[in-house]
């Protein structure tokens, strides 16, 4: 059965928990730092600023429906 409530959690439980949120964080964070060091992924989110401005885009419906 799982816990439905912070207060039914043990604490080595909770603190698994916790360990996996911060890790994963930790994670995007260090994605985050690379992709904005990347010269390559700004100058794509420059072009797709770009091309948005220019309305060079395809709606939601367009590429899903």
């Amino acid at each position: 059965m799982k816990a439905k409530k912070v207060s039914d959690l043990t604490i080595d439980q909770l603190k698994k928990i916790i360990d996996e949120l911060v890790k994963q964080n930790l994670e995007d964070f260090v994605e985050d730092i690379e992709a904005i060091s990347s010269k390559r992924f700004i100058k794509s989110i420059d072009k797709s600023r770009k091309e948005y401005k220019e309305g060079k885009f395809k709606s939601f419906e367009e590429v899903f429906v």
